[in-house]
């Protein structure tokens, strides 16, 4: 994911997985606050993960993150390197 990502939506279609990286902000500098859909529009699962950031889910869980088939998953930076998680599909 790239800091010109912020305020956007990353696509992804016509693979059967795929996974969207997060580095941590001392690798790509994004501010707190932004947002960035991800929409899952590949035959099989979206993985969101990143080393040494932190994806939190509502329920309190942390860790990477799936996006199922036909999901739609919104991120949302709170802190350095901590992205909060929700949406359809997301486990």
């Amino acid at each position: 994911m790239a800091a010109s990502d912020a305020g956007k939506h990353i696509y992804f279609t016509g693979g059967s997985t795929a996974t969207l990286t997060v580095n941590t902000n001392a690798t790509t500098a994004i501010d707190i606050g932004t947002t960035i859909l991800v929409v899952n529009n590949n035959s099989g699962n979206l993985t969101i993960s990143g080393a040494g950031v932190t994806f939190q889910l509502a329920n309190g869980a942390t860790g990477n993150r799936t996006v199922a088939t036909k999901g739609l998953a919104t991120l949302l930076k709170v802190a350095t390197d901590t992205w909060y998680v929700s949406g359809a599909g997301v486990t």
